[in-house]
């Protein structure tokens, strides 16, 4: 029976694995997007359990999924302050901005494509327990 159990114990945790609060993500993108600023697209993902994560070099962080966003934005120091305020979020690493374009000349408005990765600081307590056992930790 200890073995069933420890066997069921595994196919729950590998069903949390790299789980993490999507509602987690909202308050958090609702708090780092500056007044100036509005989104017109948002995606999110992770990548699947068990496979290879990426590693950041200069820190050894492993990412677990990815944010991207677009939108529309009041100036370039806008633009700015989005960056550093993404990079504020625990758990969101390596903000970019991939394209922005001033909408018509003259007119300090912007639309804008970026992003952010994921690392497993990101993980719900459960999503990191889950992790660890498809892992085999």
């Amino acid at each position: 029976l200890k073995a069933q159990a420890d066997n069921a114990q595994k196919v729950l945790a590998a069903v949390f694995a790299n789980e993490v609060s999507f509602s987690g993500i909202l308050v958090d993108l609702s708090r780092v997007i500056p007044t100036d600023e509005y989104l017109t697209t948002f995606s999110a993902k992770t990548n699947d359990p068990g496979t290879a994560t990426t590693e950041v070099p200069a820190g050894g962080v492993q990412l677990i999924g990815q944010l991207t966003f677009g939108g529309t934005a009041k100036g370039t120091s806008t633009l700015s302050a989005w960056l550093t305020n993404l990079e504020k979020v625990k758990g969101w690493v390596n903000p970019w901005i991939q394209s922005f374009a001033e909408q018509a000349e003259d007119t300090d408005i912007y639309t804008f494509s970026s992003g952010v990765d994921l690392s497993s600081d990101a993980l719900t307590p459960r999503g990191a327990k889950g992790a660890e056992a498809v892992a085999g930790g």
